[in-house]
Order: C-alpha cells, then structure tokens, then sequence
C-alpha cells in the first residue's frame, strides 16, 4: 500500500500485516488495555485486535515475504514507488536503549533493506550515533542523529518526541539527556532491589551487563524474569510485574515537553510527535505542542492503519506541522526482518531541513 502525506511526500506502508507479527512476538502492547507506562516497553499497539491472536503471530507469512523479495527483485515497491527514489525512515532504535541490534547492524539493515537515510532514535541518548555513522559512511546511507525523548504535557503523562538532526556537540543537551539516562539507570536499579527483596530470583549482574554503557528500561528486567522463568514473553513480565499496578514498580520522572522543544530547537534540532495514536488526546495534546513549537507529527507509523493516518495528517495540516514516517523498528524476531517497513522520501527530508533553526 502507498499512501500520501500532506504535501505530496509518499510513504510506503511494506508488509504492514507482517510488520505486526514482528511487533507482537517482541511483546509490544498498545494504547488500550497496556498496563503501566510505555517509555521503554517494547510494544505492540494493536493489542489484541480480533484476527491477530497470539497463535497467529508465530506464524511466519510466507506468503508476504515472498511477494516483498520478488518487489525488491524486480526493482520496484508495491504502489509505485520506483527503487531509485530516496527512501527515509526517521524512527528506529539499536541496542544502546531497547532494541535488539547493535548500531552498526541497525545501518547495515536499514541499508540492505533499501533505505537511503534513517534516523537512530534511541531513548534519552545519542551514544549509538558514532557506531551506525560509521556503519552507514561504509554503506553509503545518510544518518540522521536523533533521540526520542520521554515527556509530560498537560493531561498526557507519558509524550514521546524525536529529536531529529540534533548537534550531538551541543553540551546543553547532552548534559539533560545524561541526567536522563542517570534518572533511568536509578530507577531500574530500584525496581531490580524491590524485585530482589521480595524473593525473586533474578541476577542483577546479568541485567547490568545486559544494559552495559547503554541506557536502562524495563525490558531489561523483564528479560530477567524470563530468564529466571517467572515470565514467558515480555507481555506476560509487564502484565505481572512490572506495570504501574504492582508493588514493584517506580515511576520515571519525565521531562517537560515544552522544554524538550525549547532545548531541541536550541540543540538546532526539529521535534516530531512520535505514535499520535498512544496518546489520550491527540487533537489537544498536538493543538498544545504546536503552540509550544512542534515541528512536526509522526503521521505514518506501524501502529497507524488508514483511519488514524487520514487523522493526524489533517492534524499536521491544520496545525502548519510537517508529517513525518518511521518504522519504529526494534529489531528482528526469527529471521524476520523489517527496518524500513514505513518510510518516506526526500521531501519529507527537506521539510523537514526548512524548520530547522537558523544560526
């Protein structure tokens, strides 16, 4: 399927079907019916949609594979979208935060997989950058430095928003996203101490080497009771232990969205909303962060079918907001592979580039 965002810049939603199974078999949940918080969770946000039980997500589709490998053989993508143009994924995370691969993998990945510029946008750091440059120079692909930042707006707790084309020398911004990363590796520890004061038969050890110089998240813990046999999925470790709900649990203080736009705008960056669709209230929270300087709305995400598409695209368009893509990849489950699986071209790139602050 090729849908258009406002302006005439194409996206390409690959494999969209498929793309979800990936989603669901890392243990991402949605907006509706997750428990606790969703800043480093690995989710899946179409939940638990009629037609997409969990007996269906382990089963590879074929089928879709196949016809993706004969489009790319052939050298065009369904819809009309011809190999040679530029295709820009500005959404995907490395291991560095809660992905599955390296920086220098993710490059390689997206460039195999036909992306010709894609922004790494881990949580709350930008440590994986000099790794995926390197990887993308040697592939000939552009890197776009990038991070999404964990926010609170008005009624909305929990407002994610990629920094895009961020100077990674800027020290302002490296020094709050360093109390971030602090603020993170606190609280995980925490929830690891009350996890171990209750009896649970977790390794610590094994969970700090797990995070290494990268940054904490949950789903760090949440493999440790899958490893200590509490748990079988990341889904099941969230639903029993590590949402908000349980005793378990300490809350992570976000920073305030206006800040993070005021501090990216200064950083020389531009701020997109990232997964309109998690959110409580989208049309205010975008109406209020427009006000505050969003540049732009992630319009084409997987989490998004058509309805919600045709949505925040008006939004962007009411607001004077540029309409961003990404595919928010996390990483590849059994052989499956699907960075890139939403992008866009290089337009959205140059609208981009044209609110980025002057001097």
């Amino acid at each position: 399927m090729q849908s258009e965002l406002p302006g005439g810049i194409h996206v390409r939603r690959e494999d969209h079907r498929a793309r979800r199974v990936v989603r669901q078999e890392l243990g991402r949940r949605g907006p509706r019916g997750r428990r606790g918080g969703r800043e480093d969770r690995p989710r899946h946000a179409w939940g638990r949609r009629p037609g997409l039980d969990r007996a269906h997500s382990e089963r590879p589709d074929r089928r879709i594979q196949s016809e993706r490998q004969n489009r790319v053989r052939s050298g065009r993508r369904a819809g009309g979208v011809r190999s040679g143009r530029l295709r820009v994924d500005l959404h995907s995370h490395s291991s560095v935060s809660d992905g599955l691969d390296a920086p220098a993998e993710l490059a390689r990945r997206m460039a195999e997989g036909g992306i010709g510029a894609f922004a790494l946008t881990d949580h709350d750091t930008l440590q994986g950058l000099p790794e995926a440059r390197e990887e993308a120079r040697r592939r000939g692909i552009e890197l776009i430095s990038g991070a999404e930042i964990s926010a609170n707006f008005a009624g909305e707790s929990d407002v994610h928003i990629l920094a895009l084309f961020v100077d990674e020398e800027n020290v302002t911004f490296n020094a709050i996203l360093g109390e971030r990363q602090a603020a993170r590796r606190n609280r995980g520890e925490r929830m690891a101490h009350r996890l171990l004061q209750a009896g649970f038969a977790i390794d610590l050890d094994a969970i700090r080497a797990d995070v290494g110089d990268g940054v904490w998240g949950r789903p760090h813990i949440a493999r440790a009771l899958i490893r200590a046999g509490y748990a079988a999925t990341n889904d099941e470790a969230f639903d029993r232990f590590l949402g908000e709900e349980h005793p378990w649990y300490v809350p992570y203080e976000r920073w305030p969205a206006d800040e993070v736009v005021a501090t990216v705008h200064r950083a020389g960056g531009v701020c997109s909303l990232a997964h309109s669709v998690w959110y409580h209230d989208p049309e205010t929270l975008i109406a209020g962060l427009a006000a505050q300087g969003l540049d732009a709305v992630e319009v084409f995400h997987p989490d998004h079918g058509p309805a919600e598409e045709e949505r925040f695209g008006r939004l962007a368009r009411e607001y004077g907001l540029v309409a961003t893509a990404g595919s928010d990849f996390h990483g590849s489950v059994e052989g499956k592979k699907f960075p890139g699986g939403v992008f866009g071209d290089g337009r959205m790139l140059e609208s981009l580039r044209g609110r980025m602050p002057r001097g």
